[in-house]
């Protein structure tokens, strides 16, 4: 069966505001498409006061080169499905490429990415020499060219199963506001199936997903300052105020009020507009 989609996948990338919050220096590269694939370049250097940075769950897999000192090293990170805080060495730049659900990565399934961090050269041992060459570029943009040449054709994976990425592109489209029911209407299976081929491709349900797009939607209005916290209630279609707390505090361990007070001492301390 052909699916036809009028929305894409590339109108927002999902994102870690660790990364942005807690890091003395982060920049993002365009977002663009490889391979069909949805891909988004960032760097960042770690503070010198604290080595824990909060990731929160984005659907997305990354992979992480540090880039200063001599263990040049480089991982594999899946999403995670509930807030954490991960270590990083102090005083280090790190280099960033993050993939939205649309192949899977090296011979390795999408779902198996879930979770987990693995270092590169397990999955691919000819990449030592790539690595130590993207981390020890002059400067971003020549880490994204020499991604680009070296690693990228590598890491894409196959395609992912026509069925759940016409799911993947309606979920991403909708900004998470669709149902599993939704799904199987518009693809003529049941729900028990779509949830099915979706679970065994992406490594966790649809309607988890869908929550997952909401929530970084919201994030993205609330860390932008774009509208009052009751607007985002209604733009991002949720039930009730106490609704949207609860859910955005489940992926992010704060409420959105919470984010908003640290975004707006972060802005006074570093005197610049962040987002």
């Amino acid at each position: 069966m052909m699916y036809t989609s009028s929305v894409s996948r590339l109108q927002m990338m999902p994102i870690q505001f660790g990364f942005q919050l807690e890091t003395k220096f982060y920049v993002e590269g365009k977002m663009t498409r490889k391979s069909n694939q949805p891909v988004l370049y960032y760097e960042f250097y770690s503070s010198a006061q604290t080595d824990h940075i909060h990731v929160v769950p984005d659907g997305c897999v990354d992979v992480l080169f540090s880039c200063d000192g001599s263990g040049q090293w480089a991982e594999i990170c899946g999403s995670v499905l509930m807030p954490r805080i991960l270590t990083f060495q102090t005083s280090m730049r790190y280099f960033g490429v993050r993939f939205l659900p649309g192949h899977g990565i090296g011979a390795i399934p999408l779902k198996d990415w879930v979770e987990q961090r693995v270092g590169l050269r397990e999955i691919l041992p000819a990449s030592s020499e790539w690595i130590e060459l993207i981390s020890s570029a002059a400067h971003f943009e020549e880490r994204v060219h020499l991604f680009d040449k070296l690693l990228l054709p590598h890491l894409l994976g196959e395609p992912l199963p026509e069925l759940v990425d016409y799911c993947l592109e309606q979920i991403t489209g909708s900004r998470g506001c669709i149902a599993i029911h939704d799904l199987s209407q518009y693809t003529g299976y049941s729900t028990r199936y779509v949830r099915k081929k979706f679970e065994e491709t992406v490594g966790f349900s649809p309607k988890l997903f869908a929550q997952i797009v909401r929530f970084q939607h919201a994030l993205h209005m609330i860390m932008r300052d774009e509208l009052d916290l009751l607007d985002i209630v209604h733009e991002q279609g949720y039930y009730d105020h106490s609704h949207f707390v609860n859910n955005f505090k489940k992926f992010s361990h704060l409420s959105p009020q919470q984010l908003r007070t640290e975004l707006s001492q972060l802005r006074l301390a570093r005197g610049i507009e962040l987002f």
